[in-house]
């Protein structure tokens, strides 16, 4: 063999070696990552997760991804609710102890960046099959989601593209791919640079007190129970009200949800009609509820001149909108309205649990006749 072969020969062979035990440590250091994750809770199906709850009651709420509107469609199937809530982080405190024992509750509210507004609570009642609808749906309705401000609503360059690419089962698998991957490069990164001591959990010490499926469940006792509603840390510190500058401020900054505007958007209207259509024709009772604001933001909702218009019209044209098909909406958008002070709220978007009762209680009629059970006057 001429020397040059021999010399391109054992180079090969070096190069190959070193790709070889390149590929080998990567899939090590792969293989360590994902038995991480998946043990602390962070990665197991969300099918697994269902089953797991439905037998221990734990919470869930993995730290590094967020909780897609798939785990609240096998939720619904395995719960089969009389009654379903729907909606953004807003109506998530709504729990099954709101109801009676004989009600069968689900709450089937999601993150706002997973819940797809009016296309997504669609999206999870064509996912059921007929025996699976429940009776009643108790939607908390966000004003953004109307105002033509409001991005998803604007049809930017992202968002039509992003529309074609869900039209197109190749393209949409291989975004799918894509998200994939990056959500796994980034929970690795985030993993690495916790600080908070995960190891415990896998080395069987995962106790009772920190029993919980993924890390923000195991570390700070929060997340979805089994009924579908968000359990808050009970170590939670109640957010500040401000005052109305500082609403000034806020309000000038956050235009993502609180853009100036005078009109509701056209397409988000015809999708709300289209909503309703659909449950109105599966005999699915719809009820509407325009949800709290903490006093301080309340007032400066109302105060503020480029938005309060729109939020002034959000409150009118919603409720008349559901009368159209027979459905009725409530409007607690003022604390007012239900006897709320700034302790009753979280923050300024989000009501705490006992204001929920509230509004069970009073819009119980709704139900009642539909699902033909009572609330229990003795809950608390």
């Amino acid at each position: 063999m001429p020397h040059s072969s021999i010399l391109s020969f054992s180079f090969k062979k070096e190069a190959w070696s070193f790709w070889a035990v390149t590929g080998l440590i990567f899939l090590l250091f792969l293989g360590v990552f994902e038995h991480v994750l998946y043990h602390v809770g962070e990665t197991i199906s969300y099918a697994q997760v269902i089953q797991d709850q439905q037998q221990t009651n734990a919470l869930y709420s993995p730290k590094f991804f967020n909780v897609q509107k798939d785990y609240k469609i096998l939720g619904i199937k395995a719960r089969r609710p009389q009654i379903l809530a729907m909606g953004t982080s807003r109506i998530m405190p709504m729990r099954q102890n709101h109801f009676s024992d004989g009600i069968v509750f689900y709450n089937a509210g999601v993150d706002a960046s997973s819940s797809g507004e009016i296309d997504g609570m669609r999206e999870m009642l064509q996912e059921l099959k007929t025996e699976e609808l429940p009776k009643v749906i108790i939607w908390g309705i966000d004003p953004w989601i109307f105002n033509p401000h409001y991005p998803p609503n604007l049809q930017s360059f992202k968002q039509q593209f992003l529309e074609g690419i869900n039209r197109q089962a190749i393209l949409r698998g291989l975004y799918d791919f894509y998200q994939f991957v990056d959500g796994r490069l980034k929970a690795y990164d985030l993993l690495v640079k916790e600080k908070k001591n995960w190891l415990k959990f896998l080395l069987g010490n995962d106790t009772q007190e920190a029993a919980g499926i993924g890390l923000n469940a195991k570390f700070f006792h929060t997340g979805f129970a089994v009924d579908g509603s968000f359990i808050y840390p009970s170590a939670q510190q109640d957010d500040v009200p401000k005052t109305a500058l500082q609403w000034q401020e806020y309000l000038r900054d956050d235009r993502y949800r609180f853009a100036s505007a005078d009109r509701l958007d056209e397409a988000a209207m015809q999708k709300l009609y289209g909503f309703l259509q659909y449950c109105h024709e599966r005999g699915i009772v719809v009820i509407g509820l325009l949800l709290p604001f903490r006093p301080d933001f309340f007032q400066a909702l109302n105060q503020d001149a480029s938005f309060a218009p729109f939020f002034k019209k959000f409150r009118e044209e919603i409720p008349r909108a559901m009368r159209r098909f027979y459905f009725n909406c409530y409007d607690y958008s003022s604390p007012d309205s239900l006897d709320l002070s700034s302790a009753s709220f979280i923050d300024n978007n989000h009501m705490k649990p006992a204001g929920f009762d509230k509004i069970c209680r009073k819009i119980e009629k709704d139900w009642n006749g539909v699902t033909g059970i009572f609330l229990s006057s003795s809950k608390p």
